[in-house]
């Protein structure tokens, strides 16, 4: 009894303490609520920004991938044109050179059947050697 009579208040102290205590529980409940409803709202807006990134990349790759496909229209026209004026370009020339042999061979006949002869005989010697 002697304790109780010489802390006459501590009843009252520890009495204090808790209700102290249970305010600052109360507190710091109420703040991670709100921290917590302030996380919910950034992470909705999070996604938000994510699906608006995505469908915005999406139009830009196809963006992308339509010019890419018109460039690549344009080199195939270009390359085919360029083709087209070679085969042209080698088209005649051979029918330079071909209206070049049947002059030689018009005005040489004997000539041309000379060089046919030796060009045939040292084909089949060098298909014999094989």
């Amino acid at each position: 009894m002697e304790t109780t009579e010489t802390f006459p208040n501590t009843r009252k102290d520890v009495a204090g303490l808790k209700d102290t205590a249970v305010d600052a529980a109360k507190d710091l409940r109420d703040t991670a609520a709100t921290h917590l409803e302030k996380a919910k709202g950034q992470v909705d807006n999070l996604k938000t920004t994510a699906v608006d990134a995505a469908k915005d990349l999406r139009s830009t790759a196809g963006g992308h991938v339509e010019k890419a496909k018109g460039q690549l229209r344009e080199l195939a026209s270009h390359a085919q044109t360029e083709g087209t004026e070679h085969l042209k370009k080698v088209r005649v020339q051979i029918n330079d050179v071909t209206d070049s042999a049947r002059g030689y061979i018009s005005a040489r006949p004997l000539a041309a059947v000379g060089v046919a002869l030796a060009v045939g005989f040292i084909f089949g010697l060098s298909q014999r050697r094989r």
